[in-house]
């Protein structure tokens, strides 16, 4: 019924010794010092296809299990990061950032944003 359940519970355990949980600390720590550039910054693009590589391979093709999860770890609006380091303002980033990647980049293939 709930085919999509393993890949998000097995997200939710990024541990030590997986090497996952390392490069999402990497590009996190990269992304928080950048928030104010803009989408379209050489930086903001570089940012962006990293996270595009990183959903590939954490969702493959499953559009549909990214867009769940997203929502689950969006805060409510005013309230409390549900993932550390992601808060409101580094979500919104993420979302700009990887929303205009995909709108002027011709080789994305999707046509939605990676994180909404």
């Amino acid at each position: 019924m709930y085919e999509w359940l393993p890949i998000i519970e097995s997200l939710q355990r990024l541990e030590e010794n997986d090497p996952r949980a390392d490069e999402w600390i990497r590009i996190l720590r990269d992304i928080h010092g950048h928030l104010g550039e803009p989408p379209d910054s050489p930086t903001s693009r570089r940012l962006a296809e990293r996270l595009l590589e990183i959903e590939g391979q954490w969702f493959g093709d499953r559009e549909d299990v990214l867009e769940k999860y997203w929502e689950w770890i969006h805060p409510e609006p005013g309230g409390h990061e549900k993932v550390l380091g992601l808060d409101e303002e580094t979500m919104a980033y993420i979302e700009r950032i990887t929303d205009e990647y995909l709108r002027t980049d011709k080789r994305a293939k999707r046509k939605k944003g990676i994180w909404k």
